[in-house]
Protein backbone atom coordinates (compact mmCIF):
# COMPACT_ATOMS: atom_id res chain seq x y z
CA UNK A 1 0.00 0.00 0.00
CA UNK A 2 1.46 3.00 -0.89
CA UNK A 3 1.60 5.95 1.53
CA UNK A 4 0.96 9.98 0.67
CA UNK A 5 3.33 12.62 1.96
CA UNK A 6 0.80 14.59 3.89
CA UNK A 7 1.64 18.40 2.79
CA UNK A 8 1.49 21.29 4.96
CA UNK A 9 -1.73 23.00 6.05
CA UNK A 10 -2.45 25.77 2.93
CA UNK A 11 -3.06 28.88 6.37
CA UNK A 12 -1.87 28.93 9.87
CA UNK A 13 -5.45 29.04 11.46
CA UNK A 14 -5.74 25.72 10.20
CA UNK A 15 -3.07 24.51 12.56
CA UNK A 16 -3.95 26.37 15.38
CA UNK A 17 -7.68 25.50 15.82
CA UNK A 18 -6.54 21.70 16.27
CA UNK A 19 -3.95 22.04 18.38
CA UNK A 20 -5.52 24.80 20.81
CA UNK A 21 -8.13 22.08 21.14
CA UNK A 22 -7.86 19.80 24.52
CA UNK A 23 -7.92 16.01 24.11
CA UNK A 24 -11.65 16.03 26.28
CA UNK A 25 -13.15 18.00 22.70
CA UNK A 26 -13.34 21.32 24.76
CA UNK A 27 -11.65 24.52 24.11
CA UNK A 28 -9.61 26.48 26.54
CA UNK A 29 -11.31 29.32 27.80
CA UNK A 30 -11.06 33.09 25.99
CA UNK A 31 -8.02 34.64 26.74
CA UNK A 32 -10.19 37.77 28.83
CA UNK A 33 -11.54 35.16 30.86
CA UNK A 34 -8.26 33.42 32.03
CA UNK A 35 -7.98 33.55 35.95
CA UNK A 36 -5.94 30.30 36.91
CA UNK A 37 -2.79 28.70 36.14
CA UNK A 38 -3.91 26.03 34.59
CA UNK A 39 -5.86 28.28 32.35
CA UNK A 40 -3.62 30.23 31.15
CA UNK A 41 -1.07 27.00 30.42
CA UNK A 42 -3.46 25.48 28.22
CA UNK A 43 -3.37 28.36 26.19
CA UNK A 44 0.59 29.71 26.05
CA UNK A 45 1.75 26.65 23.68
CA UNK A 46 -0.77 28.32 20.59
CA UNK A 47 -0.13 31.52 22.31
CA UNK A 48 3.31 31.47 21.67
CA UNK A 49 2.99 30.06 17.76
CA UNK A 50 0.68 33.24 17.28
CA UNK A 51 3.15 35.45 18.64
CA UNK A 52 6.08 34.11 16.62
CA UNK A 53 3.97 34.20 13.35
CA UNK A 54 2.73 38.22 14.17
CA UNK A 55 -0.81 37.23 14.45
CA UNK A 56 -1.63 39.41 17.17
CA UNK A 57 -2.84 43.16 16.88
CA UNK A 58 -1.57 45.65 19.77
CA UNK A 59 -4.42 45.54 21.45
CA UNK A 60 -4.54 41.27 21.88
CA UNK A 61 -0.88 41.90 23.45
CA UNK A 62 -1.87 44.33 26.23
CA UNK A 63 -4.71 41.48 26.56
CA UNK A 64 -2.22 38.67 26.81
CA UNK A 65 -0.09 40.50 29.17
CA UNK A 66 -3.40 40.85 31.59
CA UNK A 67 -3.93 37.18 31.36
CA UNK A 68 -0.49 36.71 32.25
CA UNK A 69 -0.93 39.10 35.48
CA UNK A 70 -4.21 37.61 36.81
CA UNK A 71 -2.50 34.02 36.51
CA UNK A 72 0.78 34.90 37.45
CA UNK A 73 2.32 32.52 34.50
CA UNK A 74 5.69 32.52 33.77
CA UNK A 75 7.40 31.27 31.02
CA UNK A 76 10.68 32.07 29.65
CA UNK A 77 10.05 31.27 26.21
CA UNK A 78 6.57 33.15 25.35
CA UNK A 79 8.00 36.37 27.80
CA UNK A 80 10.93 36.08 25.03
CA UNK A 81 8.47 36.30 21.96
CA UNK A 82 6.20 38.31 23.51
CA UNK A 83 8.64 41.05 24.05
CA UNK A 84 9.96 40.91 20.67
CA UNK A 85 6.26 41.92 19.72
CA UNK A 86 5.59 44.45 22.57
CA UNK A 87 8.34 46.61 21.29
CA UNK A 88 7.57 46.93 17.37
CA UNK A 89 3.73 47.99 18.94
CA UNK A 90 5.41 50.10 21.52
CA UNK A 91 7.67 51.38 18.75
CA UNK A 92 4.56 51.83 16.19
CA UNK A 93 2.76 53.89 18.64
CA UNK A 94 -0.13 52.17 18.62
CA UNK A 95 -1.29 52.26 21.79
CA UNK A 96 -2.25 54.89 23.90
CA UNK A 97 -0.72 56.24 27.23
CA UNK A 98 -3.18 53.82 29.32
CA UNK A 99 -2.55 50.81 27.56
CA UNK A 100 1.26 51.24 27.99
CA UNK A 101 1.29 52.23 31.49
CA UNK A 102 -0.96 49.58 31.80
CA UNK A 103 0.89 46.91 30.05
CA UNK A 104 4.35 47.59 31.58
CA UNK A 105 3.40 47.83 35.15
CA UNK A 106 1.72 43.95 34.79
CA UNK A 107 5.07 43.79 33.12
CA UNK A 108 6.62 45.11 36.34
CA UNK A 109 4.35 42.64 39.08
CA UNK A 110 5.39 39.69 37.02
CA UNK A 111 9.28 40.42 37.21
CA UNK A 112 9.35 40.22 33.71
CA UNK A 113 11.80 43.21 33.00
CA UNK A 114 13.21 43.29 29.80
CA UNK A 115 15.39 46.73 29.15
CA UNK A 116 14.45 47.30 25.31
CA UNK A 117 10.79 46.54 26.05
CA UNK A 118 10.86 49.30 28.61
CA UNK A 119 12.88 51.95 26.43
CA UNK A 120 10.54 51.86 23.86
CA UNK A 121 7.39 52.17 26.44
CA UNK A 122 9.05 55.36 27.45
CA UNK A 123 10.24 56.49 23.83
CA UNK A 124 6.41 56.44 22.75
CA UNK A 125 5.26 57.92 26.26
CA UNK A 126 7.74 60.96 26.00
CA UNK A 127 5.68 63.31 23.53
CA UNK A 128 2.21 62.26 25.58
CA UNK A 129 3.13 62.44 29.25
CA UNK A 130 1.63 65.90 29.32
CA UNK A 131 -1.80 64.88 28.68
CA UNK A 132 -1.47 61.71 31.34
CA UNK A 133 -3.43 62.11 34.54
CA UNK A 134 -1.96 62.28 37.96
CA UNK A 135 -2.48 59.07 39.42
CA UNK A 136 -1.31 57.28 35.60
CA UNK A 137 2.21 59.19 36.12
CA UNK A 138 2.34 58.09 39.56
CA UNK A 139 2.02 54.36 38.47
CA UNK A 140 4.43 55.13 35.70
CA UNK A 141 7.31 56.52 38.63
CA UNK A 142 6.29 53.48 40.70
CA UNK A 143 6.60 50.88 37.65
CA UNK A 144 9.54 52.01 36.55
CA UNK A 145 11.78 52.12 40.57
CA UNK A 146 10.22 48.84 41.04
CA UNK A 147 12.45 47.11 37.68
CA UNK A 148 15.00 50.16 38.51
CA UNK A 149 14.71 51.23 34.68
CA UNK A 150 16.18 54.51 33.98
CA UNK A 151 15.23 56.22 31.47
CA UNK A 152 16.74 59.45 29.36
CA UNK A 153 16.79 62.71 30.77
CA UNK A 154 14.24 64.05 28.09
CA UNK A 155 11.65 61.60 29.62
CA UNK A 156 12.81 62.01 33.44
CA UNK A 157 12.27 66.16 32.52
CA UNK A 158 9.19 65.33 30.73
CA UNK A 159 8.07 62.87 33.61
CA UNK A 160 8.67 65.55 36.41
CA UNK A 161 7.01 68.35 34.94
CA UNK A 162 3.34 68.72 36.13
CA UNK A 163 0.77 70.65 34.91
CA UNK A 164 0.02 73.68 37.67
CA UNK A 165 -3.17 73.98 40.11
CA UNK A 166 -4.18 70.15 40.37
CA UNK A 167 -3.95 67.93 43.38
CA UNK A 168 -1.67 64.93 43.39
CA UNK A 169 -2.96 63.80 46.42
CA UNK A 170 -5.01 60.31 46.38
CA UNK A 171 -8.56 60.61 46.18
CA UNK A 172 -10.35 60.54 49.90
CA UNK A 173 -12.82 57.57 50.10
CA UNK A 174 -14.65 58.81 52.85
CA UNK A 175 -15.21 62.32 51.44
CA UNK A 176 -16.60 60.29 48.41
CA UNK A 177 -19.36 58.55 50.87
CA UNK A 178 -19.76 61.68 52.40
CA UNK A 179 -17.97 60.39 56.26
CA UNK A 180 -15.26 62.92 55.72
CA UNK A 181 -14.74 65.13 58.64
CA UNK A 182 -11.64 66.62 58.21
CA UNK A 183 -12.14 68.84 55.51
CA UNK A 184 -9.27 71.19 54.07
CA UNK A 185 -6.80 69.39 57.00
CA UNK A 186 -7.44 66.01 55.25
CA UNK A 187 -4.28 64.05 54.03
CA UNK A 188 -6.38 63.06 50.76
CA UNK A 189 -7.48 64.72 47.78
CA UNK A 190 -11.37 66.05 47.97
CA UNK A 191 -10.78 66.83 44.12
CA UNK A 192 -13.00 65.87 41.42
CA UNK A 193 -10.35 65.56 39.12
CA UNK A 194 -8.25 63.10 41.93
CA UNK A 195 -11.00 61.31 41.99
CA UNK A 196 -11.52 60.91 38.43
CA UNK A 197 -7.88 60.29 38.20
CA UNK A 198 -7.49 57.70 40.87
CA UNK A 199 -10.50 55.74 39.60
CA UNK A 200 -8.97 55.61 36.43
CA UNK A 201 -5.85 54.59 37.16
CA UNK A 202 -7.15 51.32 39.21
CA UNK A 203 -4.98 52.33 42.25
CA UNK A 204 -7.68 53.35 44.95
CA UNK A 205 -10.09 50.69 46.75
CA UNK A 206 -13.58 52.11 48.40
CA UNK A 207 -13.06 51.01 52.33
CA UNK A 208 -15.45 48.40 51.69
CA UNK A 209 -13.03 46.31 49.22
CA UNK A 210 -10.43 47.69 51.20
CA UNK A 211 -11.08 46.40 55.24
CA UNK A 212 -10.81 50.03 56.11
CA UNK A 213 -6.93 50.14 56.47
CA UNK A 214 -6.99 53.37 54.18
CA UNK A 215 -5.53 56.56 55.53
CA UNK A 216 -9.00 58.42 55.21
CA UNK A 217 -10.78 55.67 56.76
CA UNK A 218 -8.91 55.76 60.06
CA UNK A 219 -8.37 59.62 59.99
CA UNK A 220 -12.45 59.95 59.56
CA UNK A 221 -12.78 56.79 62.38
CA UNK A 222 -10.63 58.54 64.80
CA UNK A 223 -12.13 61.44 64.14
CA UNK A 224 -15.64 60.31 65.15
CA UNK A 225 -14.69 58.77 68.19
CA UNK A 226 -13.45 61.70 69.42
CA UNK A 227 -16.68 63.49 68.49
CA UNK A 228 -18.91 60.78 70.05
CA UNK A 229 -17.14 61.46 73.41
CA UNK A 230 -17.47 65.45 73.08
CA UNK A 231 -13.81 65.94 72.66
CA UNK A 232 -14.23 68.22 69.28
CA UNK A 233 -17.31 70.31 70.77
Amino acid sequence: MELKQVGPKEFAWMDSEEEDEEPNGEKPVPLEEVQSLGQMAKLAPGLQKRLKRGDLRSKELCEVVAALGRSKFFDGGLFEVLANELRRAFNRRSLGPSEVITTIAQLGDLNAYNQRVFEAACDALERELNRVPEALRQKLESTLKQVKHTPSEGFLRALSQRSGGGDRRQACPMFWRGQCKWGPKCKLSHDDNSFENTMDSGSWKPPSMSGGKSVGFKQSADLFKADRCGALW
